[in-house]
């Protein structure tokens, strides 16, 4: 059995992984990680459905992270995603180094 076989047949077909089964258990954080991109790749696992919506922290990190202003664009318009747009937040996201194009994006519906 390869790792995207299950039950004879592959993940997405199977559904185990959706179940709450963790094929990664056992394995070091580097193979879990790998193959959690294999998987996602292939379209067998969608990480958010696991982690929930996209936040302002999700977004800070990004920017933290020094992810390119146009990934975390595309990455917000292409997740679900439930922002705090409030004054108050907005003036965290800049103090952040949240640039404008991205905290725009973070505001259109």
């Amino acid at each position: 059995m390869t790792d995207v076989e299950c039950c004879g047949g592959a993940w997405s077909r199977c559904g185990k992984y959706r179940r709450g089964y963790d094929p990664g258990a056992g394995a070091s954080r580097s193979a879990r990680t790998e193959r959690l991109s294999v998987w996602r790749n292939i379209g067998v696992v969608d990480v958010e459905d696991h982690r929930g919506p996209l936040t302002n922290a999700d977004v800070i990190q990004m920017v933290e992270s020094k992810l390119s202003d146009v990934l975390i664009i595309h990455k917000i318009k292409n997740s679900k995603h439930k922002f705090d747009t409030s004054s108050d937040a907005l003036v965290k996201l800049t103090q952040a180094g949240v640039k404008d194009p991205v905290i725009m994006a973070m505001m259109e519906p």
